[in-house]
């Protein structure tokens, strides 16, 4: 059994189908990649798997369970969790209390919470802006506390959306770097990116949407082969050795 299982998946939005019979899964200790251009269907597919949308047709499961028809909290609690490509944090609070949100998912006592919260940010390399506002914080840490405040709620998945999104090369590869750390430390990943240099690197399998089909899927170099892709979406200068 595999960790998430998708199958069939679509989303009709009035006379528009956004995503049409998705079908792949992931496996426990993964890394996926899903990518595709500007409306693929890849933030709707992560809306549908998180519970923010329901489907239209098909299945979502977790660990065999189906998620359809459930709510953002309980998929989370069963530890399935998702970040956004626009930070959302808590602005006027900081970022320790950010964590511990998170964090209350899992422990009910605040002493308990901001422990964890605490150990999380330490995860994330934070821990020395745990009083700073989060309104205060510069786009890299904001990315960071943004995946600081879904590993307190200790998934086991984590979907992670254009993660590297804005941040410039350096940045990205300390990004990079997080992502391996948590991977290797027994996170499956689904991740949503634009930046060519996270999807090839990090995946070990890519699953590639255009106008809301999946047109392939395979891991990266044989993704980058592909000639839908080259076609449809990537170029092939992209993946010029």
């Amino acid at each position: 059994m595999s960790l998430l299982e998708v199958e069939n998946l679509t989303k009709h939005f009035g006379g528009l189908t956004a995503v049409r019979e998705l079908s792949f899964r992931v496996e426990e200790g993964m890394i996926m990649g899903l990518i595709g251009p500007n409306g693929a269907g890849k933030t709707t597919t992560f809306n549908m798997i998180s519970g923010f949308i329901l489907p239209s047709e098909g299945t979502v499961r977790f660990e065999g369970k189906v998620l359809n028809g459930m709510k953002p909290h309980e998929i989370c609690a069963l530890g399935l969790t998702r970040t956004f490509q626009i930070v959302q944090p808590f602005p006027e609070i900081t970022a320790l209390e950010n964590v511990m949100i998170g964090a209350f998912v899992r422990y009910s006592n605040t002493t308990d919470a901001k422990r964890k919260a605490m150990e999380t940010l330490e995860r994330v390399g934070l821990a020395h802006r745990a009083d700073s506002l989060a309104k205060d914080l510069p786009l890299l840490a904001l990315k960071r506390l943004e995946i600081a405040k879904a590993l307190a709620t200790e998934p086991k998945m984590l979907l992670l959306d254009e993660v590297a999104a804005g941040l410039n090369s350096v940045e990205v590869e300390e990004v990079l770097d997080l992502v391996k750390e948590l991977n290797d430390d027994g996170i499956t990943f689904l991740l949503v990116e634009h930046v060519m240099k996270v999807v090839m690197s990090l995946s070990d399998r890519i699953v590639v949407l255009n106008f809301g089909e999946k047109i392939a899927e395979g891991t990266p170099q044989e993704v980058s082969r592909d000639p839908q892709v080259l076609k449809a979406y990537l170029g092939e200068e992209v993946f010029v050795a």
